[in-house]
């Protein structure tokens, strides 16, 4: 590379043996970067040997050629990696927003929190109205739910008057929180429910003049809701033990470090 400088410098043409070098300089970093360096990269390839091939015709010293390339290519480097790193992210923000329907969202408040956790410091209603385009009733709506499950808090920061959101970081705990609380919800409900029509049955067996055959019948359906009774309290137990350290104890959180 530094002869084909000194070739730059010298107004000489570039011989086979230095454009072999370019090709395989361009192999290699076709094999490094992701899909959207990839692009860049051969954008500004083909914007350097265009500028390379000017300046040659019009006999421009190598040192003004290398000072341009240098400023202009400097600047579009910092511009594109900003956007390459807001692509990269706003993948796994779709993603996100796409599944928090298991949470009983819709896509648009999965994508507030999406943005919320990635931003990395609070918002407000306005700058949420502003980042996601959408008006600031659904921003106050969507800030809502996610505070109601537990993923979204206030918080407060000096000499700022306006209400500040910040994502709750925590997944596991969000997750523990989250199925623990609805799952209780609905397993309260069902066992209330079984245990009346428990209480009905045994009443009625032992105050009506029955056949064997309507005795066997009760009987069953007796021990199929004493079933579904020892179904709700295992479930009530290990709603315990998700809530609790020892889960973590058991199942332990993964620490992620840098590659």
């Amino acid at each position: 590379m530094v002869s084909t400088h000194r070739n730059i410098e010298k107004n000489e043409p570039l011989n086979s043996t230095h454009r072999n070098i370019i090709f395989y300089t361009v192999q290699t970093v076709h094999s490094e970067i992701t899909m959207y360096t990839i692009q860049y990269v051969l954008i500004k390839a083909s914007l350097r040997i265009a500028a390379f091939n000017i300046f040659i015709l019009f006999r421009v010293p190598g040192n003004v050629y290398n000072g341009v390339c240098g400023i202009f290519f400097k600047v579009g480097d910092t511009v594109d990696h900003v956007e390459i790193i807001e692509n990269i992210r706003e993948r796994v923000i779709e993603s996100i927003s796409q599944n928090m329907y298991l949470y009983g969202v819709s896509p648009s408040i999965g994508r507030l929190y999406g943005t919320l956790f990635f931003k990395g410091s609070p918002m407000t209603l306005d700058d949420m109205k502003e980042e996601l385009k959408m008006s600031k009733t659904s921003m106050s709506t969507s800030v809502r739910t996610l505070s109601e499950l537990n993923m979204v808090e206030r918080v407060w920061r000096k000499g700022i008057r306006k209400d500040l959101y910040a994502a709750q970081e925590d997944w596991y705990q969000i997750f523990t929180d989250f199925f623990a609380n609805q799952w209780r919800k609905v397993t309260s409900l069902n066992a209330k429910a079984v245990r009346q029509s428990l209480k009905e049955l045994k009443q009625l067996m032992h105050a009506e003049v029955l056949s064997e055959d309507e005795k066997k019948q009760i009987q069953e359906d007796i021990d199929k809701y004493n079933y579904i009774l020892a179904y709700y309290d295992w479930l009530n137990r290990l709603f315990d033990f998700l809530e609790s350290e020892e889960l973590y104890k058991q199942v332990k959180k993964k620490e992620e470090k840098p590659d």
